[in-house]
């Protein structure tokens, strides 16, 4: 299941070696740790042009696959295209009402449209299915930021970087905040730690247990 990148990042795979991890998964499309591996060494290595064929490859042998549907809809929700991505995320809630990626992915898509309301609902109820998931909290934020919630806003992404010091999206906005408030001194402390932390990609990775891996580790 996907999961936001509190924790170690996943170091580079060697090509070759996903290379066979990816033929291996299109000729065993429904094994599933097979391809929570593979997307784990993709998410890693984040050069690969391939990953929306292979995943589209798996969902011809295995129209069920709710993992495939899960990468493409976070692929596609990261290049902006929500008309793609839209159709993967109506699927993954029909067959699990309650998964909080979808519920995640959903989120998202209201938010680009401009549906706050909507999205703070179904953020908000991310956040308490999955209390220690990041990114509920960052896009929550970011749902209230537009809605003019402030004050709720800044907690939540305050919550967001408290589960990922290494996420530096939120404390971007932690600090934009604080300047909109003239709060000089801690929007200059957001910028320090910023400074001292590696940017964390928006990449959501897999893994192959739902809550713990949120726990541990964004979308």
């Amino acid at each position: 299941n996907l999961r936001d990148p509190n924790g170690p990042q996943i170091t580079f795979a060697a090509e070759s070696f996903i290379d066979e991890l990816a033929a291996a998964a299109k000729a065993d499309p429904e094994n599933e740790d097979l391809l929570t591996a593979l997307a784990n060494l993709y998410a890693g290595n984040r050069v690969r042009p391939d990953i929306e064929q292979l995943y589209l490859d798996v969902l011809k042998k295995n129209p069920d696959s709710l993992l495939a549907k899960k990468q493409l809809a976070n692929l596609y929700l990261s290049k902006n295209d929500f008309a793609r991505a839209t159709p993967y995320v109506d699927e993954i809630l029909k067959a699990r009402p309650a998964d909080i990626h979808g519920i995640l992915f959903r989120g998202r898509i209201e938010l680009a449209k401009g549906d706050f309301t909507k999205a703070m609902e179904d953020l908000s109820t991310l956040t308490r299915s999955a209390p220690r998931f990041a990114g509920g909290y960052y896009f929550l934020g970011q749902a209230q930021l537009r809605s003019n919630r402030m004050a709720e806003a800044k907690q939540s992404f305050a919550k967001a970087t408290e589960l990922n010091p290494n996420w530096i999206f939120p404390r971007i906005e932690l600090a934009k905040l604080h300047l909109g408030r003239n709060d000089l001194e801690l929007a200059l402390d957001e910028a320090q730690k910023n400074s001292e932390t590696n940017k964390v990609a928006e990449v959501i990775h897999l893994s192959d247990t739902p809550v713990a891996a949120v726990a541990d580790g964004m979308g």
